[in-house]
């Protein structure tokens, strides 16, 4: 464990005697920004909490009423007075917008985490980029028009969201692919950087709070030297933290970040060279136990739980990976940024902009360490309290805990490149405004994999020690790396002009995006004594290892190579070895009514590249698409001192994925023929057979035993032993009645129960036989075969406000809600069960196929082929864990005169309303969440701070800060609720962790 007392002395007397020297002091939200170019933002006339500019959805300065958009600013003094210091924290008062997600990884034990959209994340970390904006999540956020950060499928990486560097946060809601690219389906939040000033200004803080937080920050600005015909100038920021995670017992963090700036300008051109550092450290500070065989006691948390008690289905944090080696994740990042923005003559200016980012972690973790319930342990009374020597019921298999070693460093790079021209000039009594632009994205990501020594299920009470190689002993081996890089351009052109002494605005564009996805796998090379090559197989060590070699088995795939039944890939290039190209197209405008009122509607495109996931097919899926509606009016009354917005939106996103596990799978039938690796054993050249209890057979004619063919003449059933089933032949169905009424009652009956059985009576499409000599011991159908990505289309809907009210010069008063809804609008899209390789097996399905038991026949206009299913059974219903209802308020009194002046006090309340905690359908059929656990009700979250500002000398401020957040301290919230079954009652329950009551208390100095 890192010295962190050490490290607190050393930062706080470097940066602190910092605030001594006699310079002239100004507050940060009055800092004069030089205005550079129509692209650049000025944040000099930012008053208090509120913004009147901004550059959304133009790319040019613009009043916000103007915009035809709902553009939200967070104000420096607002990010500053909340205490916050990174992205989740600064955007917590912004209502419609979630900044943690019950299906993200970090909440333990969801059951409904079947999102497999390209756009999806798993990356819950504290300061991680992940955001949800009306409905749609986003891994990364804008910083100079540039996305900062890295998302690969659910992985987000990149820099940190550290707000010392930035002088403003933004947040546009709804789709914003025309100027800024992909990746933003429902909105996007934008960085305003602070830039180098031409007088000198210097600032220090230091802060601490609950969960030992500690913060240290230093900036330093002002100019160096006259060169030319224009003048330079300097940046530097610098922000030391330390946290312990209120989520995770045992774990903290540590992060550094730096912003170096240099600016060289004159009236006609800016050059600007930047970098930025972030490194962040988390660790668990010790074994928490050994399970190398010391009989150690598993200790509780501050619940009464044992770590990593995964409840029912939240149970949010409140445990760590255990293991017997300290886990930890270090992730370092460089980012360099060049930009040079000139004016050609008046109207017509140039910008481009390059920025290069390198990412680099290590990390060792016990990825799958955790609890399980089981069987009757689900239903334990509401009185039971959990501890390590309990036993459910007397049954001590009851619960058990599982470990998987993970050692996977990875490194990302990152270049991205713009280069805008804008041209605005005044014609027909109006001002017109040309925008063309280029983006370039490219993105290279080596994902290592090191790790899948997997421990068995180990009853909760046992002493014995897992089963998994020690990691200590070497025995953690390399399984190779894949070499990922995804190529991006965006060709754009945007018409912005106002009309009728700028009464009209009107916004229209068009972006042309193209993007191609290489993909090349890396196996690791073994070899033995010998110098024999061996393949990993948890035998393995260190010390055998001898580097990396492509396979070169998956450079082409699909139809015409040697695995005919993937996805077409052509050297290593998804899609065929094609560029994909999608175009979004987005319309706006607004109308001043008056002094008051403006109205706006707009149409815009979202969009998010598709990295080559697959159908039941084997075809790619499209990229996913958003397109919104909304409308919405934004007025300023009452001499200014009242503002605000009101809309109201629609997005409809197509080609959303789900992993649907009783979806037709095709492809996974033929596996086994074309590659040898199939993930079941159907034989589509032999007949189709489902298993049906004897018992039903029985009832339904006594005696009878089915007729299948062993191959040699004899009968697979017979009519003693103990085996439960017949089979029965699909092809024979015609000539056996009985067969055929037994085969639709074990269909139809799925939950029933026979008499002197204790088990259902469905049908069992995987139930062991002897087959064929010995050939196969499985029944024969496609229906083995199920559980693919489905894509569907849904469709969010909602109202917004955002109201500011300054009712006197002293007080500031701002209200904030969102009312949202989502729901699926087209039903999930099956793939038919079609043989493309053989002729004489065109269609596979039939009429007792898992699909079908699941979504209902009544839904299939074919019941012989899945893709009829006409979705109506899903239509309304949302895969969203999402609140329905936000609202917050924060107000702040300033008193300006008397023996309280320079004091500051604001107290703040944030209200989510109820959230579910099951997902209408899970990974199983349309029913498997019968019985949901309950939704988590309203949340509310009071907050109060006070702060303090004060001159110590004509040059020294000093600024005083304390804030609360969960003043009344609800950190644990359970729900439970019990439903009569087929068996007799079933308790589900739902737990969820919030952050509990905490404060930060800051001390600054600007000179």
């Amino acid at each position: 464990m890192k010295d962190v007392t050490l490290s607190r002395l050393l930062v706080g007397l470097l940066l602190l005697p910092l605030a001594m020297p006699a310079l002239w002091a100004q507050d940060d939200e009055d800092e004069d920004v030089l205005q550079l170019s129509p692209f650049v933002v000025d944040v000099s006339q930012d008053d208090g909490y509120l913004a009147n500019n901004s550059a959304f959805g133009t790319r040019l300065d613009t009043n916000i009423r103007d915009i035809p958009l709902a553009v939200e600013s967070l104000t420096r003094q607002f990010i500053d007075d909340i205490g916050a210091t990174n992205l989740k924290e600064t955007l917590e008062f912004s209502a419609g917008i979630t900044t943690t997600d019950f299906n993200l990884a970090g909440f333990a034990g969801s059951t409904n985490n079947n999102d497999f959209s390209p756009s999806r994340v798993a990356n819950g970390r504290n300061d991680s980029s992940v955001v949800t904006i009306r409905g749609f999540t986003t891994g990364t956020y804008l910083r100079r028009n540039l996305r900062a950060g890295f998302q690969f499928d659910i992985t987000v990486v990149g820099a940190l969201t550290d707000v010392a560097g930035i002088s403003r946060a933004e947040v546009a809601r709804g789709p914003q692919a025309l100027l800024y690219g992909v990746s933003f389906l429902g909105g996007v939040v934008n960085y305003v950087p602070k830039e180098p000033l031409y007088e000198n200004r210097y600032s220090t803080r230091v802060s601490f709070g609950s969960d030992n937080f500690f913060r240290a920050e230093f900036d330093a600005t002002g100019p160096l030297a006259e060169i030319g015909n224009g003048e330079l100038a300097y940046r530097a920021v610098y922000a030391y933290e330390e946290r312990d995670d209120w989520e995770f017992d045992f774990r903290n963090s540590e992060s550094h970040f730096f912003l170096g700036q240099l600016a060289w300008q004159n009236d006609k051109t800016r050059l600007l060279a930047e970098y930025i550092r972030s490194d962040w450290f988390q660790q668990s500070p010790d074994s928490i136990v050994d399970f190398r065989g010391d009989d150690d006691i598993l200790p509780l948390d501050e619940f009464g739980n044992v770590p990593l008690w995964y409840e029912e289905n939240l149970g949010l944090g409140h445990g760590f990976n255990l293991s017997g080696s300290d886990p930890f994740e270090d992730q370092q990042t460089d980012t360099f940024v060049f930009s040079v923005t000139h004016e050609v003559f008046e109207g017509l200016n140039v910008s481009a902009i390059t920025q290069i980012d390198n990412v680099e972690i290590e990390r060792l973790y016990t990825s799958r360490g955790r609890w399980r319930l089981r069987g009757q342990a689900r239903n334990a009374p509401d009185d039971f309290v959990l501890n390590y020597t309990n036993q459910f019921n007397g049954n001590s298999e009851e619960a058990g805990y599982q470990f998987q070693w993970n050692d996977d460093p990875f490194e990302a790079e990152s270049i991205q490149s713009r280069i805008d021209i804008s041209y605005q000039f005044d014609a027909l009594g109006a001002t017109h405004n040309f925008i063309a632009g280029w983006l370039y994205d490219e993105q290279k990501l080596e994902r290592f994999s090191k790790h899948n020594n997997r421990g068995s299920w180990v009853n909760l009470n046992s002493s014995s020690p897992l089963s998994f190689s020690d990691y200590d002993d070497g025995h953690i081996e390399w399984r190779g790396y894949t070499d990922d890089t995804r190529y991006q351009d965006n060709l754009y052109l945007v018409y912005n002009s106002k009309w009728f002494e700028d009464r009209l605005n009107i916004v229209a564009g068009l972006n042309y995006n193209r993007y191609k996805v290489r993909s090349i796998p890396h196996n690791a090379i073994y070899v033995n004594d010998n110098g024999d090559r061996v393949n990993p197989n948890g035998n393995v060590t260190e010390a055998q290892f001898r580097g990396f070699e492509v396979n070169e088995a998956l450079r082409n795939e699909g139809p015409g190579t040697d695995r005919p039944n993937r996805a077409p890939v052509v050297d290593f290039v998804r899609f065929g070895g094609d560029a994909p190209t999608e175009t979004t197209p987005t319309i706006g405008a607004s109308w001043r009514i008056n002094d008051t009122f403006t109205v706006y509607a707009v149409s815009a495109g979202g969009l998010f590249p598709n990295p080559g996931q697959r159908d039941g097919r084997s075809q790619n899926f499209d990229a996913e698409k958003t397109q919104s509606y909304e409308i919405g009016m934004k007025f300023e009354a009452m001499e200014g001192k009242l503002s605000g917005e009101i809309a109201a939106y629609q997005i409809e996103r197509e080609n959303a994925i789900w992993f649907y596990s009783q979806a037709p799978a095709p492809r996974n039938n033929f596996d086994q023929l074309f590659s040898g690796s199939g993930r079941n054993n159907f034989d589509p050249t032999q007949p189709r057979t489902y298993a049906v209890r004897k018992d039903l057979v029985d009832n339904i004619q006594a005696g009878y035993v089915p007729f299948v063919n062993d191959g040699s003449g004899g009968n697979v059933n017979h009519d003693g032993g103990n085996d439960t089933y017949y089979l029965i032949n699909y092809e024979e169905l015609a000539n056996n009645p009985v067969e055929a009424q037994a085969l639709e009652a074990a269909f139809q009956e799925q939950f029933a129960r026979l008499p002197g059985t204790s088990g259902p009576v469905p049908l069992d499409y995987n139930e062991n036989f002897d087959l064929l000599g010995g050939g196969r011991l499985e029944t024969n159908n496609p229906s083995e075969s199920r559980g693919s990505d489905v894509s569907f289309t849904e469709e969010s809907r909602g109202v917004e406000l955002l109201l500011n009210y300054k009712a006197t010069e002293n007080l500031d008063l701002i209200f904030r809600g969102s009312v949202q809804e989502k729901e699926i609008k087209e039903g999930f899209a099956l793939e038919p069960h079609i043989d493309p390789f053989r002729e004489n097996q065109a269609n596979l399905a039939t009429e007792f196929d898992t699909w079908l038991l699941a979504l209902g026949r009544e839904n299939f206009t074919d019941v012989t082929d899945p893709s009829t299913f006409n979705g109506d059974i899903l239509e309304g219903l949302s895969l969203s864990t999402e609140p329905d209802w936000q609202f917050s308020f924060i107000s702040r009194y300033v008193f300006r005169e008397g023996p309280l002046a320079g004091l500051n006090i604001r107290p703040g309340l944030i209200v989510t309303g109820p959230r579910p905690t099951t997902t209408a359908i899970g990974g199983g059929n349309a029913t498997s969440n019968a019985f949901p656990t309950p939704d988590m009700p309203t949340f509310y979250d009071l907050r109060f701070g006070i702060g303090y500002r004060t001159e110590l000398s004509e040059k020294v401020t000093m600024r005083l800060n304390f804030s609360v957040n969960n003043l009344l301290d609800e950190n644990r919230v359970e729900e439970a609720v019990t439903y009569q079954g087929p068996d007799g009652p079933i308790r589900r329950n739902a737990f969820v962790y919030y952050r509990p009551l905490t404060f930060r208390f800051t001390c600054g100095f600007d000179f």
